[in-house]
């Protein structure tokens, strides 16, 4: 919608706004008494929901609804996934987008979104999946890989969230170390610097001290 400047314009195209929303969510609603076991009808309407800002709760229950109905509707587990995320619920944000990538494993987009959430709930991934913190961090660089892989168009996104991951695990490994790193891992380190500097080479190296 093109944002108006004059404020009567704005609130004038305010109240058309929500008076379409109203009217879908009418037809959506009329549909399913008469198709109560549509999944994918909840599902859209969920989405409606969350998309217009109207009621995220709202959009979940629905979300629910659907794979109450269809188990493997993976849109709806990625959906509920972001949801929790955002309602800082690590545990469900991560159960949710775990089952999202065990029914639709190619799907690039779920692959950001659980190298996100492990990133963001580290320590709930930890406990909940019995990692290390290395074995956390591998997870997370994996998936945001993986997901540049299946769709190279997603590096904008990627980049800086892959940047900030390779930098985290380099920093917690040089203050967990004692001493003189191994030589092995002293080496993965050097490869995770040299992908990290192809992605931003007018990076500054002493961000990597921080």
């Amino acid at each position: 919608f093109k944002v108006a400047s004059d404020p009567a314009e704005g609130e004038r195209l305010e109240r058309e706004i929500k008076a379409v929303f109203a009217q879908v969510v009418d037809l959506y609603q009329r549909y399913l008494k008469e198709h109560p076991r549509d999944a994918r009808a909840y599902y859209e309407l969920g989405t409606l929901y969350y998309w217009e800002g109207q009621d995220e709760d709202r959009a979940a229950s629905l979300w629910l609804r659907t794979i109450e109905l269809d188990p493997r509707f993976d849109l709806a587990y990625n959906a509920l996934a972001v949801h929790y995320a955002d309602a800082a619920a690590p545990d469900k944000a991560l159960r949710f987008i775990t089952e999202a990538l065990r029914l639709e494993p190619d799907q690039p987009v779920y692959h950001f979104n659980a190298a996100t959430f492990l990133f963001s709930f580290r320590q709930q991934a930890m406990k909940m999946f019995g990692w290390d913190l290395r074995r956390t961090w591998r997870e997370v660089l994996g998936h945001y890989r993986e997901a540049l892989r299946l769709d190279p168009e997603l590096l904008p996104q990627v980049e800086d969230k892959l940047v900030a991951s390779t930098i985290s695990v380099i920093n917690d490994e040089l203050e967990r170390a004692q001493g003189p790193l191994p030589t092995r891992r002293a080496l993965e380190l050097a490869r995770q610097l040299q992908h990290l500097l192809a992605l931003k080479p007018d990076l500054p190296h002493t961000h990597l001290l921080m």
